[in-house]
This record gives structure tokens, sequence and C-alpha cells, in this order.
């Protein structure tokens, strides 16, 4: 008996915590825009400048895109890019949860224009 309700409580937390790691996950996969790449920046995130100026900062590119934002011939080209951005929990100086939440942005796709 002790084991069947183990069992059970153990496969409830497991639902529960799926449901909360996808809630805290959420995505918009429709944001585009054209820019043009400024490498790198500082803090190691992709720095676009689009037309009216405006800086964007990208977190991360998947692996599998055909254009390399590692390679400086990218440098000052102008991109459509597509990314998709994820609420997540910032960590603090020792890597534990800090509670505060972040948008971090994922370049998903990106053709140069």
């Amino acid at each position: 008996m002790k084991t069947h309700i183990a069992n059970s409580l153990f496969v409830i937390f497991f639902i529960v915590s799926l449901g909360l790691n996808q809630a805290l996950a959420q995505t918009d996969e429709d944001k585009s825009i054209i820019a043009t790449y400024f490498g790198i920046n500082t803090d190691g995130k992709f720095e676009f400048i689009s037309k009216d100026k405006k800086t964007l900062l990208f977190d991360d590119v998947l692996d599998d895109l055909d254009i390399d934002l590692y390679d400086d011939d990218n440098l000052n080209l102008k991109f459509e890019i597509f990314w998709e951005e994820k609420e997540v929990e910032e960590l603090n100086e020792e890597g534990e949860p800090s509670g505060k939440k972040v948008i971090f942005k994922t370049i998903t796709n990106i053709n140069e224009v």
C-alpha cells in the first residue's frame, strides 16, 4: 500500500513539474525584424541595430543555422532575424535561482537581406 501511494505521489509530482516548466518557458515564435549585425558585445550577446537605431540583443542562436554569427565576415551585414523569447529564472553569482524572471532571446532563423 505504501509503495502504491509513493508511486502515485511521484507520478503526480512529475506531471505538476512538467506543467510548471512549460508554463515558465512561454515562447513567442512570431518575432522578426531586419537589422544590421554589429558582433558580440562585452556581455556575450549578439548585437544588431535596426534602421530606427534600436539596439537588439540576443542571448543565443540555434546551432543549425546557415549563417555563423561568430564569423567576422558577417559584421555590418543586414539580416532578417527571427527569434523566440522565453521567460526564465535568473541565476545569481553562485548559480542558484535568484527569484527574478528575465527574457531569454534565441535566434531561430536568420537570412541575409
